[in-house]
């Protein structure tokens, strides 16, 4: 028997799979579980790290891949170049290096654009925090000055 968990993550991916908006409204519809419950499983399927908000009310997928594996590259004195990822070795020629890494260009971007978004989602959280903290606190010493007002 299927969790309701269980039950809200595979329509998510279902509707990830079919390029659908994956809403709290849609999966409540597509699972018949009542929208207050499909909002809970959401929160605790995000806090699993199973699912991730893309914007308000609607979620995607985190993508499973198996544990990294250790990578090492070596460079030996003639150029050839010896990739050691696992237990699988990749021996090299320099032009089959060169050639990978024209290959894995777009993957070295990626790695910087992804590590620069996440450093500028970490700032944007810390700087919202902040904020509403400070806005607390202004609530909290106007609340006197406009009690006396009245």
């Amino acid at each position: 028997m299927k969790t309701q968990k269980q039950t809200v993550l595979e329509a998510v991916i279902d509707l990830h799979n079919k390029e659908t908006p994956a809403s709290r409204t849609t999966i409540a519809k597509l699972t018949g579980i009542k929208q207050t419950a499909v909002d809970e499983c959401l929160k605790r399927l995000a806090d699993d790290e199973l699912i991730y908000r893309l914007c308000s009310g609607v979620y995607a997928p985190v993508v499973q891949h198996p544990p990294q594996r250790t990578i090492y590259k070596t460079m030996l004195p003639d150029g050839t170049v010896k990739l050691d990822i696992g237990d699988d070795v990749l021996t090299l020629t320099p032009k089959e290096a060169r050639t990978l890494g024209g290959l894995m260009y777009a993957e070295a971007v990626e790695f910087g654009s992804l590590a620069l978004s996440h450093r500028l989602l970490e700032q944007e959280n810390a700087f919202h925090n902040r904020l509403k903290k400070l806005e607390k606190e202004i609530a909290r010493q106007n609340k006197p000055v406009q009690e006396e007002l009245l």
